[in-house]
């Protein structure tokens, strides 16, 4: 699972979209302020961060 601090290192909305499939949306206090520190230079990064988080909620709600 891609859960690491490293996402906030120079780079970070690349390695996010390279390696979007691996993002564990558990990881939101990672994931979290990761989302504020790259959104102003890489919406998709960002989003895409977001959508891991929601994605797993999902996945917890239905019992996946």
């Amino acid at each position: 699972m891609f859960c690491s601090a490293s996402i906030l290192s120079a780079g970070a909305g690349k390695l996010v979209i390279e390696r979007r499939a691996e993002l564990d949306g558990n990881c939101y206090n990672v994931l979290s302020p990761a989302v504020d520190t790259i959104a102003d230079k890489d919406p998709l990064a960002a989003t895409l961060l977001l959508w891991a988080m929601m994605a797993y909620l999902g996945r917890l709600g239905s019992g996946l």
